[in-house]
């Protein structure tokens, strides 16, 4: 009887899951089925501008882009969408994602929902002809995160 409830246990933690990946917490208290309304966003940042929006926002990321020093996670697959929201990671935060999910940032978030709190601003984006700006130019709603503890996927 004794071997039987020994047995017993042991195979009960043996299928206890020993997984030792890092589970993020749920950071902002957001749920995953929660989504900001992107246009609502974009149009209080514009409103509000140069000031900024302050808050914790969800999005569901479309595309995502590394040009060094900043890996841009966008809302919308093109990024001059005006539509679009563009979350700005800085390169700090690439090694942290690395090292706690072993993959990129655009590796680790796109096609993903994600959580971030920050602050929500208008940027004006000058276009350039042969390197140098010209007077054409359009805006565009960044996020800049600079800590993996901003941002996080639901």
């Amino acid at each position: 009887m004794k071997t039987i409830l020994l047995a017993g246990i042991l195979m009960l933690f043996g299928c206890a899951n020993t997984s030792t990946e890092y589970q993020q917490p749920n950071l902002f208290g957001l749920a995953a089925d929660t989504k900001t309304d992107v246009m609502a966003l974009i149009e209080q940042a514009s409103a509000v501008a140069p000031q900024s929006v302050e808050g914790s926002f969800v999005f569901d990321i479309k595309d995502a882009e590394t040009t060094w020093p900043y890996t841009y996670l966008n809302t919308e697959e093109d990024y001059r969408d005006r539509r679009n929201i563009t979350v700005r990671v800085f390169a700090g935060v690439e090694k942290d994602v690395r090292l706690r999910f072993g993959q990129t940032l655009e590796e680790y978030f796109s096609n993903s929902r994600i959580a971030v709190t920050g602050e929500a601003k208008r940027v004006k984006i000058i276009f350039l002809s042969k390197g140098k700006p010209t007077d054409k130019y359009y805006y565009q709603i960044h996020l800049d995160v600079t800590s993996i503890e901003q941002i996080q996927r639901l």
